[in-house]
């Protein structure tokens, strides 16, 4: 007979079972306590980004109008290497001798550039330029080459290209391509300018184009005017004749071109009246002012950008964002580092940063709206 009962299980013996049990019971108190530590850890990491983000918000800005002993304090002890290299470099500027300089600057130019944060750069041309006080031309030298050879594309580079090269060079030929209406392409087209030979009138046209109210600039262009202007080539004649009017020279500009000053081309400074209509708010008539005034080819890469920054303001308090911001972005990449280029990439939300420009302090008089 065929019996049909279920065949019995297979008992384990109580200590095997107690075995497995205390067994079973580690594996699962090792996942808690794993899990447990992970979640703690992002816990912990939270709350220190958390709080050092509230710290930093809370921080003082660290600038000329600091207090000496805040900036003595974090210059020694501040933990964020950055904050210590701020305060250094306001310490340094506020130096009066050039050893003072050396030491608030010395090991301070580590590190890239991000964004527009540029301390590396500003910190070697310093370190250059107090040497070259203390009469080291060797040693200031190196530092205008680390400089040059790290950050080729900075404005601090054109102060090297300037020490390291000659009027006519092909670093002097580089400084005046890449940074146009800098100081020192200024002072390099200047004194080429003022040396007789084939490539004088080049530094001439320079200045007219990019500096025409660079100190020495009006008179040395009215006086090639006045002794060579009917000897020029019609193209610099017209370039030198509308930069004297833009400086309201006038005679010196007949004298290099006869009938100018008479002309459509002898206009006033449009920029007056422009800023005339953004304080009182009239954006349409402004517009249209813009407009006009952005039309000149003689106008400067300086005079440009400023139009183009505030006609895109006005765009947009018409409206027309997308005009807006089209504008802002060619500001931006013409003149990425001049005060406009910063404002427009803070519209475009590129930068949050504070300005390269140094803050105006709380109780100095209202800034005026825009630049003069």
């Amino acid at each position: 007979m065929v019996s049909h009962a279920k065949p019995e299980r297979p008992r384990f013996s109580p200590l095997l079972h107690s075995q497995r049990s205390r067994a079973h019971r580690r594996w699962h108190g090792l996942h808690l306590g794993v899990a447990l530590l992970s979640t703690i850890s992002l816990l912990s990491w939270a709350l220190t980004v958390a709080g050092r983000h509230a710290l930093a918000q809370r921080r003082p800005s660290l600038n000329r109008w600091s207090s000496t002993t805040l900036l003595y304090r974090t210059a020694r002890y501040s933990p964020d290497p950055s904050r210590r290299r701020q305060a250094r470099l306001v310490l340094a500027a506020a130096s009066e001798g050039p050893g003072d300089q050396l030491y608030w600057l010395s090991g301070q130019a580590w590190g890239e550039h991000r964004g527009l944060r540029t301390e590396p750069s500003v910190v070697l041309a310093l370190l250059a330029m107090a040497e070259q006080r203390r009469g080291r031309k060797e040693a200031a030298e190196a530092h205008w080459r680390s400089l040059l050879l790290r950050f080729p594309d900075t404005p601090t580079s054109a102060d090297a290209r300037y020490w390291l090269g000659e009027p006519g060079d092909a670093l002097h030929q580089e400084l005046l391509e890449q940074f146009p209406a800098h100081p020192s392409s200024l002072a390099s087209a200047l004194t080429t300018a003022q040396t007789t030979g084939p490539r004088q009138l080049d530094g001439a046209l320079h200045l007219a184009r990019w500096g025409p109210r660079q100190v020495g600039g009006e008179y040395l262009l009215a006086n090639l005017c006045f002794q060579q202007g009917s000897q020029l080539p019609t193209a610099a004649a017209t370039t030198l004749a509308d930069a004297l009017l833009r400086v309201d020279n006038p005679a010196a500009a007949e004298a290099c071109q006869p009938g100018v000053a008479g002309s459509n081309a002898a206009t006033e400074d449009p920029w007056p009246a422009i800023r005339e209509l953004l304080l009182q708010r009239s954006w349409s008539q402004a517009q249209t002012a813009l407009a006009t005034a952005a039309t000149p080819p003689h106008l400067t890469l300086a005079e440009a950008v400023r139009l183009d920054f505030w006609h895109g303001f006005v765009k947009q308090q018409l409206g027309q964002h997308e005009e807006a911001g089209r504008l802002w972005r060619q500001v931006a990449q013409r003149a990425p580092w001049s005060y406009y280029g910063w404002l427009s990439q803070v519209r475009l939300g590129r930068v949050s940063w504070p300005s390269p420009l140094q803050r105006v302090p709380p109780r100095s008089p209202t800034a005026p709206l825009g630049r003069s």
